[in-house]
C-alpha cells in the first residue's frame, strides 16, 4: 500500500496496471486513489468494518473537492450517537464492542461492576447527564 501526497501532478502521472492499487493519502488519513486499468478513484475507508465508499473519479472530480468530500464523510462518522439513548444502552453497546472477545466471565464481572455503580443513572439518557 503505497503512501503518498495526492495533488494534481502525483495523480496524473499515475499509471494503472492490469489491477487496482491503492494510493493512501498522507494529508488527510483514511483518503485514498484506487488506479486501475482505464480509471482512478476517490475513496474513504472508515471505520473498524474498513468499509470503502467511493466519493468521485478522476478528472471529473478534482483532489482539492474530493479531499473535501473524505474529510465530511469521515466527520459524520466521527459525530457521537447520543440521541435518545439512555445510559443502560450505551452500557451494553460498550460491553458488546469492547468486550467481544474476552471471556464469558470477564464479561459477566464488568458488567456487574458497572451495574452496581451506575445503578442510579442507569434509565437517564444520555443528553440529560452533566459532570
Amino acid at each position: 500500500m503505497p503512501e503518498m501526497q495526492l495533488t494534481e501532478l502525483s495523480v496524473r502521472g499515475l499509471k494503472g496496471t492490469g489491477r487496482y492499487l491503492s494510493y493512501w493519502d498522507t494529508v488527510t488519513p483514511g483518503f485514498c486513489l484506487r488506479v486501475g486499468q482505464r480509471s482512478k478513484t476517490f475513496c474513504v475507508v472508515r471505520g473498524r468494518t474498513r468499509e470503502r465508499v467511493t466519493i468521485g473519479r478522476y478528472p471529473d472530480m478534482s483532489i482539492a473537492e474530493a479531499r473535501a468530500q473524505a474529510k465530511r464523510v469521515l466527520a459524520a462518522e466521527a459525530e457521537p450517537k447520543v440521541q435518545n439513548r439512555t445510559f443502560a444502552a450505551a452500557r451494553d453497546e460498550f460491553l458488546e464492542e469492547h468486550y467481544a472477545n474476552a471471556s464469558p466471565r470477564t464479561k459477566y464481572n464488568v458488567s456487574k461492576l458497572m451495574s452496581r455503580h451506575f445503578k442510579a443513572i442507569e434509565h437517564r439518557q444520555l443528553t440529560d447527564l452533566d459532570d
